[in-house]
């Protein structure tokens, strides 16, 4: 066994990575260059990140930090060690107190404590061997003097090499966090088995100071723009010598520690992972250790191995095993004059055979593949490279459910000049928990992909400007330097940071909000303290016996409903009761009996005041999540003025009116932590009243907890709602199937294409154009003309510019693969396509556009009764029209046809379908366009919720799925997924114009409206044409808005009510308003567009 049996050894238990938003895209790079994108791609990877004018290591690693303790749920009061590993420090006096300041100003921010004033803040400096000192010193103090304390062990980094020079394209930027235990919830460190060496090497790798004052040009040029250029000095084949040689002595010496032979430890372990300042060096390294073990084996079949691999690269098997004793002076060669020679010629050459081995290429792909697709994408992160590969390694593991608990795993870091380390690591029982809040696929999404000139600015220091200021969230940025340089007071030079804790994208309206929240906060001393105590409760201490306590004090200590923060701290309720129930109305039902009872006595008062009219509208928006006993207990009494002895016992009747003081669960912190970020509050001034308004969560509804546990949901929102078009038989398109349909660019036409209808058994394949009038709901044909193609059904069709394009399908006769396009006007005629590669037949495919971009995704392929399903990804400029097979990384879903696809921000999303199997899949799955990355989301749990054949389109964030086929039987049933959130709402009320159930129909959305179209059930082919009106990206705002215009007699009670309780008001007063217009009014009160 290679696992130590000392118990409680200290560990890892959490793990987090930040990627800086500006990428650069290598195959482009190559482009620029000239260089070679088949070698670029296989030695170094896809793409590498660089910081923008406003980043530095500090900023990167305070990211890192705050992700890793928002993620993990870490109290930062027993955080007793911050440890920062970096290469890239812009300050020779301060380091990780740097980074402390900048994480205790964004934990304040999100009224979360500080860490501990106690926190000890080394920086570690050692090349990239830095950031696993860094995790060596913290898993030491939690092993010995902080064993009831937690650490965190922070790398970063910025990879910068000279414009043109050698290593250009192995620049990178990121920085890895990781929080240590004495019981941790990752992986075990095993540091009394750790190999470690060292030898000073000279002029590996350096960064000396005096480089800048040589008058060299690549330094000269960044200054002139105020960069201080950061480029190594380095010697390549220098620097791949003492690596391979410093490595390999480290591991040596674990492996000596552990007692094992390297033949039985390489067969044995699961896990290798190295540092890497490109794809290739580990490999080469690897090789390099394997060949060795194969010289040291005493099995017959490793020695017969090593036998031939030596005949195969001409090595003298006896020189080899005279090599492994051997002790080379590389530096003493520099200092005499002459040129490092390689000490292990002959291993070297077994090495090279090796790496083209298929039994090595096995090992390599069995225990050096797990999450390396996502290093490709990174570039050289220095000291964050290997904790970097780490933390992608055990969210791939998560990902794809692998069994690695208690298999052991190796860290090899390595840092120039140079030293060594070799880390046994094991993942402890549970693991998956930790793994699951990794985000390393998440850093690299939705990236700035850098032009020539974009990225030659910002090489050069030219760019002032921050080209990722509307991805950033939750970051920090260097605001200013400091320039005073005075007798008493100095900082000259000295960085100054500013936390973002949103997207700061329109400059107005962030100078807005910010005007509200400081008018907010400067008033009622009582309203910051419940704004305070609402914050603790959904961001950080649901789980806290203390908050809860404290939020039902709160709730006690009320005396009325009247003022500011009595309303506020009501809507503050109002606003968790509506995101988590389950959790939140056992603890508010006790006190909403005793303000029904005692403080809603309208009919002594003979009239119902504002405040009054707000609680009663408050209260009745809640039917769909109060229990409903409890529920109709309270309008009854608001409506019929029932006694306050009646309503007493049927109160005490209701289920779940009893606060417990249970704290929230793992699950119920965790939502309430992700809607944080959305219920935003807001102060405004008006007429001398504070007033509070708390917007909802999203537009959608939370109905399903992570355990599958089905919440009661807040009503439909009203402006969401079924119409059937009324079209005329004679007018509208034939019933079919397996069509296709798109909108226009400006939504106000949608095209029908092909299809097929089965007419007394005989399946008739269309070749007809429909276009869909989306203002006057009329359907017309278009005539075809010119090159027209093949009848057919099950292909894909997308809108680029003015045309549809068309891809593959079938029809009785055969399978297609011709890509070809129809005007608006009907004009029909083949894409003339570049190259040779075309994609082969298919149909029940899936095809999105991104840009100028076709992308198709898997589908059947073969005959009638084939079961071949497919995963290739291709991809088609449509500007230039050349197909090419897509680098797929990462999780790649499984083979499948019948599914959905839909593109969101810079991703395309792959929903459900049929597996090779011919069973439903339960699954979505995001393709990144900028990494080729895919990964499946963590989805929770819901019942029914696999299918095929369904219709499926995005609005604003969300996924809206109708009808199709689980396996069983035809569904008609709606739910939108909510991509950000993570989180379903289910359609309930389904009114007299719910479309029926239906499988291989169409829809698209155009202008806020989702139009389905066709279908088919119990062998009957449709051909109604049905709408859902989604409401407009600010759906809700515009409600209220309009209520408002409708009767101005509302507005003064706008600035009490919020913004969902108009619904509620309506609904128990009878209210008439006049219908949605139908483009929604921006808001009167406080907003802009």
């Amino acid at each position: 066994m290679m696992r130590n049996t000392c118990l409680n050894l200290a560990g890892v238990s959490g793990m987090a990575v930040y990627a800086p938003h500006c990428r650069v895209d290598l195959e482009q790079w190559c482009k620029w260059t000239g260089n070679s994108w088949d070698k670029v791609s296989s030695v170094v990877g896809q793409s590498f990140r660089i910081t923008n004018y406003n980043e530095n290591a500090y900023t990167m690693a305070a990211n890192a930090v705050l992700r890793l303790i928002v993620n993990n749920n870490i109290d930062p009061t027993k955080i007793g060690f911050l440890g920062l590993g970096t290469e890239s420090s812009s300050d020779n006096s301060a380091g990780a107190i740097i980074v402390k300041g900048m994480v205790d100003k964004g934990l304040r921010a999100m009224n979360m404590p500080a860490m501990s004033r106690h926190c000890e803040v080394p920086e570690f400096k050692h090349a990239c061997l830095a950031g696993v000192y860094a995790m060596e010193s913290a898993t030491r103090f939690v092993d010995a003097d902080g064993k009831d304390r937690m650490a965190i062990a922070v790398a970063s980094d910025i990879a910068e090499y000279a414009l043109g020079s050698t290593g250009e394209q192995t620049q990178g930027a990121g920085a890895t966090a990781m929080v240590l235990e004495h019981d941790p919830k990752l992986f075990e460190v095993q540091l009394q088995h750790s190999g470690s060496a060292s030898d000073y090497r000279g002029p590996d790798f350096r960064k000396p100071h005096r480089r800048h004052f040589m008058n060299l040009e690549e330094y000269t040029k960044s200054s002139a723009n105020g960069k201080m250029a950061d480029f190594p000095v380095f010697s390549g084949p220098y620097s791949t010598l003492v690596y391979q040689e410093e490595v390999t002595v480290a591991v040596e010496h674990m492996l000596e520690r552990l007692q094992q032979s390297p033949g039985k430890y390489y067969d044995d372990v699961t896990a290798l992972f190295f540092h890497r300042p490109y794809n290739m060096m580990p490999i080469q390294a690897m090789s390099f250790l394997y060949a060795r073990g194969l010289a040291r084996a005493t099995s017959e079949e490793h020695k017969a191995y090593f036998a031939e691999l030596c005949k195969q690269g001409k090595a003298d098997p006896a020189v080899v095993l005279k090599e492994l004793d051997v002790n080379p002076h590389y530096f003493q060669q520099i200092e005499s004059g002459g040129e490092p020679k390689d000490a292990f010629p002959a291993t070297g050459k077994v090495a090279k055979v090796l790496r083209k081995d298929k039994k090595f290429i096995d090992l390599l792909e069995k225990k050096m593949s797990m999450g390396s697709p996502a290093m490709g994408n990174f570039g050289n992160l220095y000291t964050a490279s290997l904790p970097c590969w780490l933390a992608a390694g055990f969210e791939e593991a998560y990902t794809r459910k692998l069994d690695i608990t208690g298999k052991p795993m190796v860290m090899v870091g390595y840092g120039s000049g140079d030293a060594s380390m070799s880390i046994p690591i094991l993942p402890v029982p549970g693991w998956e928990n930790a793994a699951a809040n990794i985000n390393v696929s998440k850093a690299l999404e939705n990236p700035v992909n850098l032009d020539k000139a974009q990225y030659e600015a910002l090489h050069t220091g030219a760019e002032k400007n921050d080209l990722a200021k509307d991805r950033r969230k939750m970051e920090f940025v260097i605001d200013r330097l400091g320039n005073r340089n005075e007798a008493a007071f100095q900082d000259v030079g000295i960085e100054y940071y500013r936390y973002i804790h949103c997207v700061e994208d329109n400059p107005g309206k962030s100078d807005y909000l910010k005007r509200k929240r400081k008018d907010f906060t400067k008033g009622n001393p009582s309203e910051a303290r419940v704004e305070a105590l609402t914050a603790l409760a959904l961001r950080h201490l649901p789980k806290s016996a203390e908050t809860w306590a404290a939020l039902r004090k709160a709730l006690m200590e009320q005396s009325d409903l009247d003022g500011a923060p009595n309303r506020t701290l009501w809507y503050v309720l109002d606003a968790l009761i509506k995101h988590a129930p389950h959790v939140f109305v056992p603890l508010v039902a006790p006190r909403l009996l005793e303000y029904t009872i005692q403080q809603m006595p309208w009919e002594l008062a003979g009239h119902r005041g504002q405040t009054l009219l707000w609680f009663e509208a408050l209260v009745l928006s809640w039917e769909k999540v109060l229990p409903q006993r409890l529920y109709s207990a309270v309008r009854q009494h608001a409506v019929q003025s029932r006694s306050g002895a009646e309503l007493h016992d049927l109160l005490e009747a209701a289920e779940n009116s009893v606060d417990d003081g249970t704290p929230a669960s793992p699950a119920d912190l965790q939502q309430l932590r992700d809607a944080w970020d959305a219920v935003q509050y807001m102060g405004e001034q008006e007429a001398g009243k504070s007033v509070f308004h708390a917007r909802p969560i999203t537009a959608e509804v939370v109905v399903v907890d992570e355990d599958g546990k089905m919440l009661m949901p807040r009503p439909t929102p009203p402006f969401r709602h079924w119409s059937l078009v009324n079209c005329p038989s004679e007018d509208s398109p034939l019933g079919r199937i397996g069509h296709s349909f798109c909108a226009n660019a400006d939504g106000s036409k949608a095209y029908v294409y092909g299809g097929v209808n089965d007419t007394d058994s005989v399946s008739i394949y269309l070749d007809d154009l429909w276009q869909y009038d989306v203002i006057n709901k009329r359907w017309r044909e278009i005539e075809l003309r010119g090159e027209k193609q093949h009848p057919r059904a099950f292909h894909t069709a997308v809108w680029y510019d003015t045309c549809m394009y068309i891809f593959g399908g079938c029809n009785g006769r055969g399978r297609f693969n011709k890509l070809f396009y129809i005007s608006e006007d009907g004009d029909c005629h083949p894409v003339v396509v570049r190259g040779a590669l075309i994609p082969m037949t298919r149909y029940c495919h899936s095809a999105v556009v991104f840009g100028n971009t076709m992308y198709i995704f898997g589908g059947k392929c073969g005959g009638r009764n084939s079961n071949k399903r497919l995963q290739d990804l291709y991809r088609c400029d449509l500007s230039d029209p050349e197909w090419k097979e897509c680098n797929q990384l990462g999780t790649i879903p499984p083979p499948r046809s019948a599914h959905t696809a839909m593109t969101y921000e810079r991703t395309m999303i792959v929903f459900g379908g049929r597996n090779s199997g011919g069973e439903c899949c339960e699954d979505f799955f995001v393709y990144s366009f900028d990494t080729s990355m895919w990964r499946r989301i963590d989805l929770p749990q819901v019942p029914m919720f696999g299918r095929a054949r369904n219709s499926a389109a995005v609005h604003y964030g969300n996924i809206i799925v109708f009808g199709g086929w689980n396996g069983k039987k035809k569904l008609n049933d709606l739910f939108i997924y909510n991509v950000e959130a993570n989180t379903f709402e289910f359609m309930y009320d389904i009114d007299r114009e719910y479309p029926s159930r239906r499988e291989c129909h169409v829809a698209v959305v155009c202008r806020n409206t989702m139009v389905v179209f066709g279908g088919r059930f119990r062998g009957h082919f449709m051909n109604d044409t049905t709408e859902l009106y989604l409401g407009s990206k600010t759906g809700v705002d515009s409600m209220r808005d309009w209520l408002i215009m409708a009767d101005p007699q509302l507005t003064g009670l706008a600035t009490h009510l919020p913004l969902h309780h108009f619904a509620a008001l309506k609904a128990h007063k009878d209210y008439v308003v006049p219908e949605l217009p139908e483009e929604p009014m921006w808001p009167l009160i406080g907003h802009t567009p």
